[in-house]
């Protein structure tokens, strides 16, 4: 079958899904979810967080560790910046003893 055959009956299949007139149904468990976290908000125990804050945009939270080489860039770690700053630099310092290159740049602080 062709890449444009494939969408083509792909587009037909969720054409009849969506016109079946009835979804599928939800496992048992979701229930149990959307209970637990009803019964968390009404209790006071979930975090809530305002639309305003939730459309505010988000800092990239990782790091690119590079280096410059004639040749190109070589990436040494991208690393999780929510992480433990000891955590970081160990892994930091590793990634620099491991291949002999000594990480020299950062996308973020």
């Amino acid at each position: 079958m062709s890449l444009t055959e494939q969408v083509e009956t792909m587009e037909r299949l969720w054409d009849s899904i969506c016109h079946a007139g009835k979804g599928p149904e939800s496992p048992v468990w979701h229930e149990q979810v959307v209970l637990e976290r009803q019964q968390r908000y009404r209790s006071g125990e979930a975090e809530t967080v305002s639309l305003k804050e939730l459309k505010k945009p988000k800092r990239f939270p990782f790091a690119i560790y590079y280096k410059l080489e004639e040749e190109g860039v070589v990436v040494n770690a991208i690393l999780d910046m929510r992480r433990k700053p000891n955590t970081i630099r160990n892994l930091v310092a590793e990634r620099s003893t491991t291949d002999g290159t000594e990480p020299s740049g950062s996308g973020a602080p």
